[in-house]
């Protein structure tokens, strides 16, 4: 059993799918596994293959847990990876605050995030690394795709 208790939760948009982030006491953030690979169109089939791979992986099973989270059947046990993984300002650029407004104002036509409080932006490198951890050949075929832009 864990000592985890989401303190927590946010909707981020990830790449077009709407994801539950979850904060917790010991300040770290977890997405739900589940949720990742429905948001990049996986089957359940795909997303227990993806499981059993962080699972059996050496790094990525260190920073995984089940935790009992509000879904839309209801209370659910829920495979949550950690994503410390992910070094802002290398992977991604978290905005809040001025930064986002100014950001909004200058770039924004998107009128569904005119009400974001914070807004994540991936770098190339971070979008690599994970389509490298969801080894599918659709993640693959997007890191072909990153690799070309670069």
């Amino acid at each position: 059993m864990n000592d985890l208790i989401p303190v927590e939760q946010k909707l981020v948009n990830f790449n077009g799918a709407e994801i539950m982030t979850i904060k917790c006491n010991d300040r770290k953030i977890r997405v739900g596994v589940k949720w990742v690979c429905t948001g990049i169109g996986l089957s359940d089939g795909q997303y227990q293959n993806q499981t059993r791979k962080i699972n059996d992986d050496i790094v990525l099973s260190k920073g995984i847990v089940k935790m009992q989270l509000p879904t839309a059947g209801g209370t659910q046990e829920v495979l949550c990876l950690e994503l410390n993984f992910l070094i802002e300002g290398k992977h991604y650029f978290l905005l809040k605050g001025e930064a986002l407004e100014e950001f909004k104002a200058k770039y924004l036509e998107d009128t569904n995030l005119k009400f974001a409080s914070e807004l994540m932006l991936w770098t190339q490198r971070g979008a690599s690394r994970h389509c490298k951890i969801l080894d599918t050949d659709k993640a693959w075929e997007q890191f072909d795709n990153l690799e070309e832009v670069g």
